[in-house]
């Protein structure tokens, strides 16, 4: 077992990540390594996440995954942004991209990256419903 592995912090958007490299010949050991995901500044935090599969998913299938597998709740960057999973076709200028915003499966805002336009919280309400549809009939 590698005792440095349980040191890092997870982030859903590692700058780290952990490698396995079988033996190179008879009687050498295996080497677990952590190759670095990006370029990391001096100072900066290794990390690397402890989701797999669900690394790739919206933030609410990732913080169920984290509650329900390690007990906590995700803080880094990526899930206190908008959530880049979840993007509509904004309604007003039908030429951009208005990603979902909040911590939780609670919705707070919604902008435009095209036109800029905020979106009407009945209207993230009604996307968060069909959203919800079309997951139950996957």
């Amino acid at each position: 077992l590698c005792p440095a592995a349980a040191l890092l912090s997870h982030s859903c958007l590692p700058n780290c990540n952990w490698h396995f490299s079988p033996p190179t010949h008879p009687g050498a050991a295996p080497r677990f390594e952590l190759r670095a995901a990006r370029d990391i500044s001096v100072g900066e935090e290794l990390t690397h996440s402890y989701l797999h599969r669900e690394r790739w998913r919206p933030r609410e299938e990732r913080q169920a995954a984290l509650r329900s597998s390690k007990w906590m709740r995700c803080c880094c960057k990526r899930c206190a942004e908008a959530d880049c999973c979840r993007g509509f076709l904004c309604l007003s200028c039908s030429g951009g991209t208005v990603f979902l915003q909040g911590t939780e499966v609670s919705l707070r805002a919604a902008t435009c990256l095209n036109c800029k336009a905020q979106v009407p919280l009945a209207t993230l309400e009604a996307l968060e419903a069909e959203e919800k549809e079309l997951r139950r009939r996957v």
